[in-house]
């Protein structure tokens, strides 16, 4: 939960030792008022039963003439309960308040991935004294847990720009995170240069033990830069699992990409319980395709539609006029 996160992040750097790690002066001096109001309010609120033991004769003449409360507050405590993170429904409201339950899990997950996130840049930015030399790799497991699709494709670069400290003396504590993740919108979000694609490599003859090949995406295509930025751009607009799926079908229309599922679904059941993904990939650009799901080695398979006839040479004849020489424009 977040307080947790707010919690661990107090204990560590708000502290309110007068020298160290996380010296706050504003908040000593706040802690330490106080700590002198509270001692007062004690002290009045004992002073008439104190006065009815000095009737036993303590204290006596040479004896200590007061009886004092000294208080001590500890700033990470004051955080440590179940109602520590309210939200206020209005900006400096504190009339309705709503416990932290209250609030969904994806904006609970959100701000306890941000938080443990600042507070690793900040412990890079003042380590504590004996530490050891703070580590530039933050590792994130699939933090698509609740969070909308919204999020989901904006979190990677957020996060970065949260771990990445500012200023002149942090130009040289550069960050780089690593985030595992099942959610397509989440892959989807980045260039192939910066996608790792994990690939299971099932045990044989030769591997007698399972093992995981790392594919770089954004080598799949080599040179052919056009080819990857149909690639990209497509599935950044088009909602796909490819890189999740067992197996893929690539058809060519709209009708093929309502009715094959349909289909599937009726009338082939084992089909129907795999993970397949099926792409509209809008036309005759299923070979464009083909670098990717053979790096990826995605049994695929290819349903073109019927399109309409092209002439091969020259402009196309009026409505109603014979064509001669046709050619199919989708017949891959």
């Amino acid at each position: 939960m977040f307080s947790n996160q707010l919690l661990k992040f107090a204990r560590q750097h708000l502290n309110i030792a007068s020298t160290g790690h996380g010296h706050r002066a504003d908040l000593i001096r706040a802690v330490a008022e106080a700590q002198k109001d509270l001692d007062q309010k004690i002290h009045n609120a004992i002073a008439d039963s104190v006065e009815e033991v000095k009737e036993l004769g303590y204290p006596g003449l040479h004896d200590p003439q007061e009886i004092r409360f000294r208080t001590r507050i500890q700033t990470a405590d004051l955080l440590d309960h179940g109602t520590a993170v309210q939200y206020s429904m209005q900006k400096d409201s504190l009339e309705e308040l709503l416990p932290e339950h209250s609030i969904g899990l994806g904006y609970q997950n959100l701000q306890s991935l941000s938080y443990q996130l600042v507070s690793f840049k900040a412990a890079r930015l003042k380590p504590e004294k004996g530490s050891p030399a703070p580590v530039h790799l933050v590792l994130i497991e699939e933090p698509e847990a609740h969070l909308h699709v919204q999020v989901q494709r904006i979190f990677p670069d957020k996060a970065h720009k949260l771990i990445s400290p500012t200023g002149v003396d942090a130009l040289d504590l550069g960050s780089q995170v690593l985030i595992s993740t099942h959610s397509s919108h989440l892959a989807h979000a980045e260039d192939f240069d910066r996608l790792r694609y994990v690939r299971r490599i099932a045990k044989n003859a030769e591997n007698p033990m399972p093992a995981t090949e790392v594919v770089n995406l954004g080598q799949v295509f080599g040179n052919d830069k056009a080819t990857r930025q149909f690639a990209e751009r497509y599935f950044r607009v088009q909602h796909t699992d490819l890189l999740f799926a067992n197996a893929a079908i690539f058809v060519e229309g709209v009708a093929e990409r309502m009715l094959v599922p349909f289909f599937i679904e009726r009338d082939y059941e084992e089909l129907n319980s795999r993970y397949v993904s099926f792409l509209d990939i809008g036309g005759s650009h299923a070979h464009r395709l083909k670098p990717l799901v053979e790096r990826l080695r995605i049994p695929t398979v290819i349903i073109t539609d019927i399109d309409p006839c092209e002439e091969q040479e020259g402009k196309p004849k009026k409505s109603g006029e014979p064509t001669k020489k046709l050619v199919a424009v989708a017949n891959t």
